[in-house]
């Protein structure tokens, strides 16, 4: 064969290949996104909820590691003090969230600082090797950074906030899942 794909078929597929996980996690996103708009009591109290679950399962798997692993690897007795300050913040989210759901903004806010600078860097590595859409993943980790600064500035906001780093998040695997057959090479 002459090295051409048959009847340019294999070269139409690839170039319409779309990555329909990555596209349904982004509507389902953006869906979330409307449910924070729409809901913001709720979304804080729920958040909350979530975040101390996370930090008691956090805390206890420390401290499993910890007496598992303790004289292996030489663990401290701050792995520790930290695996028990998780467990003990886990459960005043989940016995009193309305309280602590006014310390989740800063938290999350940290967050959103943290992982849009990761974005940033990581689509700028991107682009210096070639992969297409950086840009967007440039100006996604930027909104994700403002919306950090935003939680500081103005934390009962949060839910708004929430809702349009969720948008951005849904959008760009929108973009993402809906171009993957340009980004196989």
């Amino acid at each position: 064969m002459n090295g051409y794909p048959m009847n340019g078929y294999q070269g139409y597929q690839e170039e319409k290949h779309r990555d329909w996980p990555i596209i349904i996690a982004g509507a389902l996103l953006i869906v979330c996104a409307l449910a924070c708009l729409l809901m913001p009591g709720i979304t804080l109290v729920t958040i909350t909820l979530f975040a101390g679950a996370a930090f008691l399962v956090s805390g206890i798997m420390d401290i499993i590691e910890y007496v598992r692993f303790r004289r292996v690897m030489a663990l401290s007795g701050w792995a520790l003090a930290y695996a028990i300050l998780d467990v003990v913040v886990g459960v005043m989210f989940l016995v009193h969230p309305l309280a602590f759901s006014v310390v989740l903004p800063w938290l999350i806010g940290a967050f959103c600082l943290v992982f849009g600078v990761f974005e940033i860097a990581a689509a700028l590595k991107g682009r210096a090797v070639g992969m297409p859409l950086w840009g967007w993943a440039v100006f996604s980790g930027a909104m994700g950074v403002l919306c950090g600064i935003a939680f500081f500035v103005s934390p009962a906001t949060l839910a708004v906030f929430v809702a349009l780093f969720m948008v951005m998040r849904g959008a760009t695997l929108l973009v993402f899942g809906w171009n993957a057959g340009r980004m196989l090479v």
